[in-house]
């Protein structure tokens, strides 16, 4: 749990909204062709019978002296430029998790695990 104090009490967050938070920003993201594990296993996704994965399985939270660090596992649009992509979802998800919590936000790592056609 995240809490956050203001002037009219305490708010509290919990991971699984930040993970589904992260997750929601990371479909609108353009670039980005799917989620994937954290722990990735050596053959089903190897072979491209990927399914859907869950922001909490794809997403890695941590909270250290109040401020977020956060992973993202992606898989990315073959033709993309990879750093343009991982650019654009560092300041989408910063934007958006400061906007609607207010907890700061200190280091985000994008992980591309793979390339889709």
């Amino acid at each position: 749990m995240i809490i956050r104090e203001n002037y009219m009490g305490k708010i509290g967050f919990s991971e699984s909204y930040i993970k589904s938070l992260c997750g929601m920003v990371l479909c609108e993201c353009v670039g980005v062709s799917g989620l994937l594990p954290a722990k990735l296993r050596i053959g089903r996704w190897f072979w491209g019978q990927t399914g859907t994965v869950r922001a909490d399985r794809a997403v890695a939270v941590k909270v250290i002296d109040g401020r977020l660090i956060i992973g993202v596992h992606i898989a990315v649009v073959y033709g993309s430029t990879i750093s343009a992509v991982s650019e654009s979802i560092v300041g989408k998800l910063k934007w958006a998790i400061e906007e609607r919590t207010g907890v700061p936000v200190q280091k985000i790592t994008v992980y591309v695990d793979a390339m889709t056609a």
